[in-house]
């Protein structure tokens, strides 16, 4: 059984049944796809919120397949890459809307914070990895705070009916261009907040 082909199947499942173990697993059954309910139940444990994680990892893992299989031995940059990937996963979104307006209608659920946290991180992650990043230091925080910043401003402009795919790559390439532009004010200043230090610091020195 391939397992990231019976988790996708979800696509066409979750409208009809929204975000609800029981009735997913009530759905599978009254279509006779016995293998497809043990399956989503094994890997779930009857966890919805686990099975959500899952269903969005398997959404990462179609982008970053498609992306690594379109990029073949060409050396992309991290920006071309990362914008790529984005324009990727709305395409891919768009292809099953009504699937993930329910599904973010069930994450922005108040008592859904916490697990739209985790999955908002697991794609950054994830999509960071791809382009390389190892980082271990502040950088690995940052920039996955960054890309979330990206994803958020993205997703609600497609919850707002975006589904075309030029205007897919316009919205990616716009929030890209804010997230690159506040890193660059954010570094700038950085380097003048730390040259103040540095020339306070003489300062000092020099008085004793």
């Amino acid at each position: 059984m391939d397992m990231r082909k019976e988790t996708w199947s979800l696509v066409t499942i979750i409208p009809q049944t929204g975000w609800n173990i029981e009735a997913i697993t009530a759905h599978c059954e009254s279509q006779n796809a016995w293998d497809l309910a043990d399956h989503l139940q094994i890997i779930s444990g009857g966890d919805i919120h686990k099975l959500q994680a899952i269903f969005f990892s398997t959404l990462d893992s179609h982008c970053t397949h498609t992306i690594a299989k379109a990029r073949g031995e060409e050396a992309w940059g991290i920006t071309a890459t990362m914008e790529k990937l984005l324009c990727s996963r709305y395409m891919l979104m768009s292809s099953h809307p009504k699937c993930f307006e329910e599904t973010y209608r069930d994450l922005s659920r108040p008592q859904n914070v916490i697990q739209s946290m985790r999955i908002l991180n697991q794609t950054t992650d994830s999509f960071w990895r791809f382009c390389g990043d190892r980082s271990t230091d502040m950088n690995y925080y940052t920039k996955r705070g960054v890309l979330a910043s990206v994803l958020g401003a993205t997703t609600y402009a497609w919850m707002k009916g975006m589904r075309n795919d030029q205007e897919i790559a316009q919205e990616v390439s716009k929030n890209l261009g804010y997230a690159l532009a506040l890193g660059k004010i954010k570094k700038q200043t950085g380097k003048y907040f730390a040259s103040l230090i540095v020339r306070g610091k003489t300062k000092i020195f020099n008085f004793f």
